[in-house]
This record gives structure tokens, C-alpha cells and sequence, in this order.
């Protein structure tokens, strides 16, 4: 028992800032084995020291719980478990005040689809052109209209952090273009050295030493630094991931690139991008190598633009992940750049597609040092290049990235003023929906909803009569085994998250439902309902609410201050349909009419809220008055919820 007292001392001095543990701020390492099951308790750091320790009941705590390390930055520590005592384990830290959540650590692993293959093809030179013996065989650079902006003679100050498997700065390719300031998280020291490969071979698609004779060419002449959290096992950790992000945004990263990627969502990693995003990283991340829509972290995260592999024809590489979140495609099938030990081998992978982004992000902050990370983003967006006439696809988000398009769009004050920028927001208050007069009546009862073969993006306009459950709605529906999600965005339980069979479903909101064929589902209409749902700054899923097709700025009269642009899933194509605009004309008109029970993508500049039209005037009672009485009109309000 004493020895279990000692440990929660100990536990509660770490959690609490009243002792730091290892450098730097955040620190981690890969000590212990995989098998291992590892936690992150996230704490609050202003809570103050627990007066009596002794007090803390410690009957359930289990000697094979062990401190492994703190990121103080993030407010988490990461603790491991040996053993089946993780039930046990959690209803001990629960009981500590200063604990604010407890969720496990997910592995995470290198996003590369096949192992280094040995050159083959003949390396010659060619004239007006680098010098690089290798570069002929780079057909990702001429494919991304690269050479029409280079300036490879030129360094320039930008900083691309890589957070993989190390750098191999011996290289002759690379010494001059590495530089200090990373660190090894296997390792526990200041040497990212790559002995594995997978860090180094990104390293030289992003910046190679261009034109010296020497190997290869790198996209961009700037500054690599690297951020190493694993081996060759090619396995990590998502908090040691973490730990990596805040550490390279806190030694100056312009560009952060994370070679990794897994399918369970971790709040430490959230945490770091957000951090990082907010001191104005851009942040690149593969979109995985599993042909799958499944979720796939870091990369799904909003504030990471998440890359697919293209094929030297354009098409999607058959191992790239798609998606909702999929939002740009670059080269990454037979991608020739170093390896350890002076060698050259071809890769391919959605790593590798992300290491091309990354470089022709940095040669663009080459040109334009001055821009932020919102418009280059929205540069390789908007003069991505198109599939077909479909804004963005599942299957190529926005398109294959055109270095000398996106140039261009940042050089031009019009194009730089488009929909594309005007889609990242900052998060501010609530607004009250803005008033009109009352619209028509909502129908009452049996309502029908069709579901087409393969996706589907639905939405209930009202709570079903009855409450029916998830399972009562779709007990009919034959699906492939992962059918239907919700997108959270809230300030809580972000992202996306399975549809039980017990859940009650939300109005207003977006649900994604497979569907093995053509399938018909009929739902009751309370006779009295007035839904409303909050909305949040950046994406929502949402649905209209109203049972006849009506013109999107009627039916988003509520939030007609807050919304941007809505994007609507095209179930046959399995593409997105034209972006509708706020105040838009044209092709991206905002008087074009919604589809009754159809779910959406909105984009939100400020939280709103998401009423009928009808029941906008509609006022509500006031609780110590018999008067009826408006709405609060103050703009710092918070009207909140009624579900």
C-alpha cells in the first residue's frame, strides 16, 4: 500500500505542474513494448496540489501502472498498463479531481504502400534542365508543373519539419539542406538519424539539393529538420506523435509533414495539430493506403490537408484511401528519392504523395514568404486540377495539385478573393437567428425517404414519432457492415462516430447510410415540431428543414450571416455536387432548391443556429412574465439548444 501511495504522489506532482519530467517541453519515448497498452489522461494544469494524498482511495490501483512521460504543453500524460486491469485501472483515475479524461493511446503507422525497390531505370542528364542524374526519372516534378516556378538555386528560409522515421543527413543530396533542431522520440535524444528509410525517401522528394550532379532533385531548396518517432518496426505511438507536432511547431516548422496515419482517433494528436495550426503551421498528412472511406487520423483532422496517391496517368492509385476528408491528389506511384547509405530506390504510397504537397507548399512560401497558411491552402484548393465539372469528388477531393496553377492564383488579387479562400474561418460567438415572417406550416405525418444504392447522405427534418431508434428506421437497410456515421463538430466528441443501433436520431443533422440497393424508408411526423440545431464555425453535417424543395437561402434563413458555401453528396456519381454560395449567382447560385430529407456539407464562419423558417418568429415565452416576448437581441447571447 505504500508503495502505491508513492506512485499516486508521484502521479499527481506530474499531472498537476508542480514537477516537470524530461526535455523537452513535451517528452516521450518508445521505452516498453508494443504489446504494452498505453493510456493518456488528459488533467488540468491550474488545479491545485491534492492536500491529502493519503485520502485518495488506492485499493484499485495496480502495480503494472507506470508513468511513461508528460507533454506539458498539451496538459496529458501517458501512462502504461501491463496486464487485463484496464477497467479497474480507469475507475481509479476517474476518482482524481484534477483528471479530465482518459482515452487509450492508438498506434499509428508509416503510410507507405510498398517496400524501397531498387532502381532499374537508365540515370543521364539532359540539357536545360537540372543536372541531377536522376531527375529524368522524377516524373512527379513535370506532372505537378513544378519547373514553372522553380528557383532551385535559390534558398530560401522556410522550415519543413518531418515527422517520420529520422533523416539520413549524411547523404551528400541533403547535408546542406538539413538542419538542427528535431529531435529522436525512439530514442530519447537530439539525433534524428533514419537507419530505416521511409523519413529519408520523403526528405528528398521534398527537398533533394537540386542541380549539384548528385542523385536526385528536391522540389523546394529550404530547410529539412525531422522529428523521429520510430524504427523499422514502422510503428509509433499517436501521443509520441504529439509530442513530435508541438516540438517542431515550437522550433519554427513553416510546414509540418506526418508521414503516419491510423484508423483511431486520438484527442493528445487533435490537440498538438491545434496547437500547431494555431501558431500557423501548415500541416500535411497522407490520407492512408487502405482503398478505404474508413476514418483515418491524422490525416481526417480539419485542420491537416489530407493527400491521395495519382498514378502517372492521373487516376487514383487503387491503395489510396478516399473520402469526405480526401483533398487534394499528388504523385506517388514509383516515386524515385534517397535512402540510407547514399542509395536511390522507388516508393510508393500516399506518404509519398504527401511529401510532393509538402514541397510544392514550401516552394510556393518560397515565392510568397509573406502569405499565411489559410491562402496557401487555398491555393492548391482552388487550381487543383479537375476530374470532371465536379468541385470536389470523394474519390480526388479537390483534384491533382498544379504547383504553377496555385502560383498564379496567389499572384492575382481577384482570384485570391474566391470562395475557396473564403473557406476557412476563425471560431467566434453564437449569433441569434436573424428574424422574418412566418413561412408555411410543416406537414404532418407519414414522410418517405429514398435510398439509392451505395451512399447516401439523409436527413430527418424533425425527431420521428415515437423516438423511433437507428435500429427501428433502418432495421431494413442491407449494408456493408459500417453503414452509418454522424460528423460531430462541436466543441465536444469531434469528428465522426458510428450510429448505434439504440442511438436516437438528431433533426436537422447529416447521416451517411450504405445501402446494398434501392430501398425505401417511411418515418411518422410529430404533429407538433419545431427542431432547431447549433451549428459551429468550419464544417457541419446538416440537413434542410423543409419537407418540399426550397431555395438553400430560405431555408438557411436562420444562419444567412454565418454560412459560407454547402456542398451536397451526388449519390449516383458518388461525387460532390457544385458548391451553392452565400449570395451567390451563376453556376454557384444560392437559389437553387434544396431536396427535402437530402443531408449537406456546410461551411460556417460563426456558430449559428439552424431553425424552420417558419418558426423564426415565433417567439418565446418568458418564465416570470404572462407576456409573450421576443428573442434576446444581444449579439454576445447564447441561445443554445432546445434537443
Amino acid at each position: 500500500m505504500q508503495g502505491n501511495n508513492l506512485l499516486i504522489r508521484f502521479l499527481v506532482l506530474v499531472l498537476t505542474g508542480t514537477m516537470i519530467l524530461f526535455l523537452p517541453g513535451c517528452a516521450d519515448t518508445l521505452s516498453g513494448t508494443f504489446s504494452e497498452e498505453r493510456l493518456v489522461i488528459h488533467y488540468n494544469p491550474s488545479y491545485p496540489v491534492l492536500p491529502n494524498i493519503s485520502g485518495i482511495d488506492t485499493e484499485s490501483l495496480h502495480p503494472s501502472l507506470h508513468l511513461i512521460s508528460t507533454c506539458e504543453p498539451l496538459s496529458f500524460a501517458v501512462v502504461g498498463l501491463s496486464g487485463n486491469n484496464t477497467g479497474s485501472v480507469y475507475e481509479m483515475l476517474s476518482t482524481l479531481p484534477f483528471i479530465t479524461d482518459i482515452e487509450p493511446d492508438p498506434k499509428r503507422y508509416a503510410c507507405n504502400d510498398t517496400a524501397p525497390q531498387a532502381e532499374e531505370t537508365k540515370m543521364i542528364s539532359l540539357p536545360g534542365r537540372p543536372d541531377d542524374p536522376r531527375y529524368p526519372n522524377q516524373w512527379s516534378i513535370p506532372a505537378t508543373n513544378v519547373p514553372g516556378i522553380w528557383n532551385y538555386r535559390e534558398k530560401s528560409d522556410v522550415v519543413v519539419s518531418i515527422i517520420d522515421s529520422g533523416i539520413d543527413y549524411r547523404n551528400a543530396d541533403i547535408t546542406g539542406q538539413y538542419t538542427p533542431g528535431g529531435y529522436d522520440w525512439f530514442g530519447g535524444d537530439t539525433d534524428p538519424y533514419d537507419w530505416d528509410g521511409h523519413g529519408t525517401h520523403l526528405a528528398g522528394i521534398v527537398s533533394a539539393t537540386t542541380d549539384n550532379r548528385i542523385g536526385m532533385s528536391g522540389i523546394a531548396n529550404i530547410s529539412l529538420m525531422s522529428e523521429r518517432i520510430y524504427s523499422d518496426s514502422y510503428t509509433t505511438y499517436a501521443s509520441l506523435a504529439a509530442c513530435a507536432v508541438v516540438h517542431a511547431a515550437d522550433a519554427g516548422a513553416d510546414i509540418i509533414l506526418l508521414g503516419y496515419g491510423g484508423e483511431t482517433e486520438s484527442r493528445a494528436e487533435s490537440k498538438a495539430i491545434g496547437y500547431a495550426a494555431q501558431k500557423g503551421c501548415v500541416i500535411i498528412a497522407p490520407a492512408g493506403n487502405s482503398n478505404t472511406n474508413m476514418p483515418h487520423y491524422p490525416s481526417d483532422l480539419q485542420p491537416v490537408i489530407s493527400v491521395g496517391s495519382s498514378s502517372r496517368n492521373g487516376e487514383r492509385s487503387s491503395f489510396s484511401n478516399y473520402g469526405i476528408y480526401l483533398e487534394i491528389m499528388a504523385p506517388g506511384e514509383e516515386i524515385i528519392s534517397m535512402h540510407p547509405g547514399n542509395r536511390y530506390a522507388y516508393q510508393s504510397g500516399t506518404s509519398q504523395a504527401a511529401a510532393v504537397t509538402a514541397g510544392i507548399a514550401a516552394l510556393l512560401y518560397s515565392r510568397f514568404p509573406d502569405i499565411s497558411a489559410d491562402v496557401l491552402r487555398s491555393s492548391l484548393d482552388a487550381t487543383a486540377g479537375k476530374k470532371d465539372d465536379s468541385e470536389r469528388t470523394i474519390y480526388y477531393g479537390y483534384g491533382l495539385i498544379d504547383a504553377l496553377a496555385a502560383y498564379q492564383w496567389i499572384g492575382n488579387e481577384e482570384e485570391k478573393n474566391s470562395v475557396q479562400e473564403n473557406q476557412t474561418f476563425s471560431v467566434q460567438t453564437h449569433n441569434v437567428p436573424n428574424k422574418t415572417k412566418p413561412d408555411t406550416i410543416k406537414p404532418a405525418g407519414n414522410q418517405t425517404i429514398i435510398l439509392e444504392n451505395g451512399w447516401n447522405c439523409i436527413s430527418f427534418p424533425a425527431t420521428p414519432s415515437g423516438n423511433e431508434t437507428a435500429f427501428d428506421l433502418f432495421s431494413t437497410v442491407h449494408t456493408d457492415g459500417h453503414t452509418i456515421w454522424r460528423y460531430e463538430t462541436g466543441p465536444e466528441d469531434a469528428g465522426w462516430h458510428s450510429i448505434t443501433k439504440s442511438s436516437l436520431i438528431k433533426p436537422l443533422e447529416g447521416i451517411f447510410v450504405y445501402s446494398a440497393s434501392r430501398k425505401n424508408l417511411t418515418y411518422s411526423v410529430p404533429q407538433t415540431s419545431i427542431p432547431e440545431r447549433e451549428l459551429y464555425s468550419g464544417w457541419n453535417t446538416v440537413g434542410t428543414p423543409a419537407y418540399e424543395p426550397t431555395p438553400v437561402r430560405e431555408a438557411f434563413l436562420s444562419v444567412k450571416d454565418n454560412w459560407v458555401t454547402l456542398l451536397a453528396l451526388n449519390v449516383s456519381s458518388g461525387y460532390f455536387d457544385t458548391a451553392i454560395v452565400n449570395g451567390g449567382d451563376g453556376f454557384f447560385s444560392d437559389s437553387f432548391l434544396t431536396e427535402p430529407h437530402r443531408g449537406y456539407w456546410i461551411y460556417m464562419q460563426n456558430d449559428g443556429i439552424l431553425v424552420p423558417p417558419g418558426s423564426m418568429f415565433h417567439p418565446k415565452p418568458d418564465p416570470d412574465d404572462d407576456e409573450i416576448v421576443p428573442p434576446e437581441s444581444d449579439p454576445q447571447s447564447d441561445p443554445g439548444s432546445e434537443f
